[in-house]
């Protein structure tokens, strides 16, 4: 069982506090939503845990062992950020096989992952299309596959 751990995390840019002391606990098969105003914070500690900001302060720990001197992608982490996120010019499928791929997986296990990952989301007829041949609502299912993945 997978636990997430982030312990104490703090983060300012200049003079403005955008983490201040956060710590939390999420264990495998919890789900877990991070609300609050704009500005409260909520993307930079969704960055600090996926690597794509570094704390002052704190730790992220992963079963019990600190995340922080990881690059992004050995992580095992994904961020799904609102907005279009999608390569335009990269078919449904390998959109989704981006994270995997760039993870090093072999191509027997990345093909799992995206089946798996599109099955989901109910996308899996529609690997072989671009982005802008998708709705709205279709586009976002991508993303999160890709999260998924």
């Amino acid at each position: 069982m997978r636990e997430l751990a982030v312990v104490d995390l703090t983060k300012r840019f200049g003079r403005v506090r955008a983490l201040a002391g956060v710590s939390f606990k999420v264990r495998g098969g919890e789900y877990v939503a991070v609300t609050g105003p704009a500005g409260a914070g909520k993307t930079k500690l969704l960055k600090v845990i996926a690597g794509l900001l570094e704390p002052d302060s704190g730790d992220v720990l992963v079963d019990g062992q600190s995340v922080l001197g990881l690059a992004p992608e050995e992580r095992n982490f994904s961020y799904m950020p609102s907005g279009q996120s999608l390569f335009p010019h990269m078919t449904v499928y390998d959109n989704v096989a981006y994270g995997p791929r760039a993870r090093g997986l072999s191509e027997g296990e990345v093909a799992e992952r995206v089946r798996r990952a599109l099955e989901l989301v109910g996308l899996w007829h529609r690997r072989s299309s671009l982005p802008h041949e998708l709705s709205g609502g279709m586009r976002q299912r991508v993303a999160l596959a890709r999260a998924l993945a």
